[in-house]
């Protein structure tokens, strides 16, 4: 019995004493090589801010939790267990390649064959259903690839560095595998010069240009012109007086000429027409009245001509007002010939208003009184205004 304390005394003491140790040697883990290989690459200066940013970043997908009981629910034995299990880990193993589970579901079916998988998936046509079935194999091989590639990696790494960590053999894997640079991209490798030199002499080689020695023969004979015009003596003359009559350099003599006479060009015209107009019973002339003659014709349509124009056969002076209402207007009718034509009232007039657009033709004669509308439109009713007749009823919306 007190040999047995004795022994658990020591072996209490020995883990007393290797557990405030500190250990012969440090251990590497996979933090440690995760640590070194990040700062590695931080002190690298041969890869740019872009190509860093564009760099594609893989990342294994998890694996969802899923119950057993899902695939093998109440009461199982043994074997049920195990096939659930196996089951489960091969959906797992797909939906880490990026298939949902209908497609890992339909991907384990093939697995037993055609009919089987034909059977199980009616609603599928079989040309659908084979080329669905390509693009998962294809992503299920894809997968397995790359879990190889970096198995293989992951595993050649923690045996190298984990094995005699201080050793040489793995100071030189390290070495080597810290030191995987990309070759830096050259802007020139992927362009070839002569094509670039064919594009931009192109048009040299296309025109026909001089030969050397043609250019030569030109800069000679050009040198020549100006040697012999720098060698021209410099004569001067001295300033003489300009005399425009002198005729000293003529060789011939020059016939004199009479002088004739400019006679302006005169010309001729027929004598204005007179136009005369009615006015308070009189014959007057239209320059009386103030009106330009060749604005107005001397024609004034009485009230049973303008009756016989059938645009106007139902015409009506309407009720009296102060306010005439113009209409038949030329368009080339100005209010200053409206003040013309009402010279004769200008006393009485208080405004003119020569309608536009869609109004045109038309215009409103404002009075102070219905005395002098009245009086005017007896007057001036049927007057010849620019080659059209006037026609003046009372307003029955602005007096």
């Amino acid at each position: 019995m007190q040999n047995e304390m004795s022994e658990v005394k020591n072996k209490n003491f020995c883990y007393e004493w290797c557990e405030n140790e500190p250990p012969s040697k440090k251990l590497i883990s996979d933090g440690d090589i995760l640590i070194k290989k990040l700062v590695e690459n931080q002190k690298k200066t041969d890869i740019t801010l872009q190509q860093h940013l564009t760099h594609r970043k893989e990342f294994e997908k998890g694996a969802d939790i899923t119950p057993l009981s899902r695939y093998n629910p109440g009461t199982s034995n043994l074997s049920d267990i195990l096939s659930s299990t196996k089951h489960f880990n091969d959906i797992e193993r797909l939906k880490a390649a990026g298939l949902t589970d209908q497609d890992a579901q339909l991907y384990l079916d093939s697995l037993n064959g055609s009919d089987y998988l034909h059977h199980n998936h009616k609603n599928w046509e079989k040309s659908l259903l084979q080329k669905r079935l390509e693009q998962l194999k294809g992503l299920v091989q894809l997968h397995e690839a790359k879990a190889s590639q970096s198995t293989e990696e992951k595993n050649l790494l923690q045996y190298g560095l984990t094995i005699k960590p201080n050793s040489i053999e793995t100071k030189l894997l390290k070495f080597a595998l810290g030191n995987t640079k990309q070759t830096p991209s050259h802007p020139i490798t992927s362009v070839d010069i002569k094509d670039i030199e064919a594009q931009r002499f192109r048009h040299l080689n296309n025109s026909n240009l001089a030969s050397i020695s043609t250019i030569r023969k030109k800069s000679r004979k050009l040198q020549r012109r100006l040697d012999k015009t720098c060698n021209v003596p410099d004569v001067s003359t001295p300033d003489l007086p300009l005399n425009t009559k002198s005729k000293w350099d003529l060789k011939t003599a020059v016939e004199s000429v009479p002088n004739i006479p400019f006679v302006q060009k005169k010309t001729y015209t027929c004598s204005p027409r007179s136009y005369y107009t009615i006015h308070n019973g009189e014959i007057v002339p239209l320059t009386n009245s103030g009106i330009p003659e060749q604005h107005l014709v001397a024609t004034k349509l009485s009230l049973d001509e303008i009756k016989a124009l059938p645009r106007f056969k139902d015409y009506s002076p309407g009720n009296p007002s102060k306010v005439l209402y113009l209409k038949n207007l030329g368009n080339s009718v100005k209010e200053g010939d409206l003040h013309s034509l009402f010279k004769g009232f200008a006393d009485s007039v208080t405004e003119y208003k020569l309608m536009k657009g869609r109004l045109r033709g038309q215009a409103f004669v404002t009075f102070e009184d219905e005395t002098s509308a009245c009086r005017a439109l007896e007057e001036l009713n049927g007057s010849v205004l620019r080659n059209k007749p006037i026609i003046i009823q009372y307003s029955c919306g602005r007096g």
